[in-house]
């Protein structure tokens, strides 16, 4: 019996059937893997198709597309539902004055004023100082302002500005000051080894080490006693505490003389003997108060900077102290959930 006697004769049943085989197209391009399926495959060099071709034929190419799209599609939105995944375990976190529980990459957030700990996807913890600004990425988060600790992060990249500190089961302190138009931050390391970036190349930083930027110090790994040494220098370099503010207060008082005596001038008879005595003390007050506010602008930018140098000393403190704490907890109960915790204060306190 021949082929055309064998097909049905009705236009439902023809339908049916036409869908039927483009059914068998998808399975046959799902099934590409086979070796009948690799010899039904078309050649890789794109070859408009002629009329010859047969709509069964048309019908696998087409269905062939669309599982081809429907593949990248479904990979697209795997790796994006996938970025970042950070749990707040305590404490709070805000997105725009809204608390949140879970945290989403290329989203912006702000600790609460007590800080928050965060679970890492790949494992280990996190843990953010009061107001700390930060967001997530796909492989860990970018620290706009404060600080945060990581403990035995696996696989994690912190940035924080122009530092990013990979680890890998290590654990760290991370800050960052950005303000005045001044961006300064510096990793230090209490458990494991760190590759750190500053923007001169990959560099290693041990347990006990820290890597600065922004701090007046070369930006390469030193023992974190060494660093604080270091920054002790520049305090020598700085004028005294208080000076600014003694500076201040004996201008203010060359300003409260000069009113007095400009008042006095005014009441005394022009061309007077009194008149000029008072005309010449206001001249010699007014030229040692312009060489007082002239000396207040250095005085004023070495206090600045002598309260940044304070603030990276006691950041670097705290990290160690820290460090000490989580060892002493890992020794004694290496399954403690808090892992030594110990809250981070906001660098602008």
């Amino acid at each position: 019996m021949s082929l055309e006697a064998k097909l049905p004769e009705g236009a439902g049943e023809r339908r049916r059937l036409g869908r039927q085989i483009a059914v068998d197209g998808l399975v046959r391009v799902a099934l590409a893997g086979s070796a009948a399926a690799a010899h039904r495959a078309p050649a890789r060099r794109y070859r408009r198709p002629n009329s010859a071709w047969s709509w069964k034929k048309r019908l696998a190419a087409v269905a062939a597309g669309l599982v081809s799209a429907a593949a990248g599609g479904l990979i697209v939105l795997w790796l994006h539902g996938g970025a970042g995944g950070l749990r707040v375990e305590s404490g709070e976190v805000s997105n725009g004055g809204r608390a949140v529980g879970t945290l989403a990459a290329g989203k912006h957030y702000r600790a609460g004023a007590q800080g928050a700990r965060l679970a890492a996807p790949g494992g280990g913890k996190l843990s953010l100082s009061g107001g700390a600004s930060f967001t997530p990425t796909a492989t860990g988060l970018e620290l706009a302002s404060g600080e945060v600790i990581g403990r035995k992060l696996s696989r994690a990249e912190l940035r924080a500005g122009p530092l990013r500190a990979e680890s890998a089961g290590a654990s760290l302190a991370l800050m960052r000051l950005a303000e005045n138009g001044l961006d300064e931050a510096a990793v230090v390391v209490f458990a494991g080894r760190v590759r750190a970036d500053a923007g001169g190349g990959g560099v290693a930083v041990a347990a006990g080490q820290a890597l600065a930027v922004g701090w007046g110090v070369e930006p390469r790994a030193l023992a974190v006693e060494d660093l604080k040494a270091a920054l002790a220098r520049q305090r020598q370099a700085l004028a005294p505490p208080g000076e600014a503010a003694k500076y201040h207060q004996i201008t203010r008082e060359y300003a409260g003389r000069l009113e007095d005596f400009r008042r006095q001038l005014q009441s005394a008879q022009a061309g007077s003997p009194q008149a000029g005595e008072l005309q010449s003390r206001i001249e010699s007050l007014a030229d040692c108060q312009a060489a007082h506010q002239r000396r207040l602008a250095g005085l004023d930018a070495d206090a600045a900077e002598g309260a940044r140098i304070d603030r990276r000393v006691d950041f670097l403190d705290r990290a160690m102290r820290d460090g000490q704490d989580n060892a002493l907890i890992s020794a004694f109960d290496p399954g403690h959930p808090e892992g030594g915790q110990v809250w981070l204060s906001m660098l602008s306190r």
